[in-house]
């Protein structure tokens, strides 16, 4: 709606020249608001309507074309374009704000009844999950080891305690990946899912998972 507005009002710049010269002014308006980018110099090169005419059957005439564009719809053009930007700027929270403030969706939001860093250890862990599938072991191990994100391991296990995660279906989803980049057999696919130097799932879990995806 609001780029719909703004063309409206860039329109009536080449309509009111190509008025002054003689041609239709809803025409010219519909034209620059359509095409401004064409419509205005077109205007501006245009020639008036009576000099045209002349020229064609022969006359001379020393008459200029008229490129003068009223001020009053210079102001209202801009001004117009003045009030559509700073609609724009209110609606994103105001660009000249000194402490303007960001409102978090649901899912960047620490949980609540957490202390700080075991919630930003939640969020930490719930986007791991949307990617791949963890074990608990491993989930920790990702969120509180140096090479990873670094929490505190006693809030690590918190975060991660604290969700409501089917490890079952974790161990399905690990499998489930392991087998679409290679081939595993049953006995290497359990291995590799419930080794601690690979995802660290229980052997139960490691089982039920293997065999969910087929591997068994």
């Amino acid at each position: 709606m609001e780029v719909l507005i703004f063309a409206v009002l860039l329109g009536l710049i080449p309509a009111a020249i190509a008025s002054k010269k003689g041609r239709s002014f809803g025409t010219w308006w519909f034209f620059g608001a359509m095409l401004f980018i064409v419509a205005l110099p077109m205007a501006l090169m245009m020639k008036p309507k009576d000099e045209a005419a002349s020229s064609k059957s022969g006359n001379k005439t020393n008459a200029r074309p008229d490129n003068h564009v009223p001020g009053w719809l210079v102001l209202i053009v801009f001004g117009g374009i003045g009030v559509w930007i700073y609609a724009q700027v209110n609606e994103s929270g105001g660009s000249g704000s000194v402490s303007p403030s960001y409102s978090s969706s649901p899912a960047q939001a620490a949980p609540a009844g957490l202390s700080g860093p075991v919630g930003n250890a939640v969020r930490s862990a719930k986007q791991y999950l949307s990617v791949q599938g963890f074990s608990r072991n491993g989930l920790i191990e990702q969120l509180s080891s140096d090479y990873g994100d670094g929490y505190n391991r006693g809030d690590a296990t918190a975060a991660v305690d604290s969700l409501n995660i089917d490890w079952n279906k974790q161990a399905v989803r690990s499998a489930q990946q392991y087998l679409s980049i290679q081939g595993f057999s049953c006995k290497g696919l359990i291995e590799q899912l419930s080794s601690s130097a690979g995802d660290k799932y229980t052997a139960e879990q490691a089982t039920y998972g293997a065999r969910q995806a087929g591997a068994c």
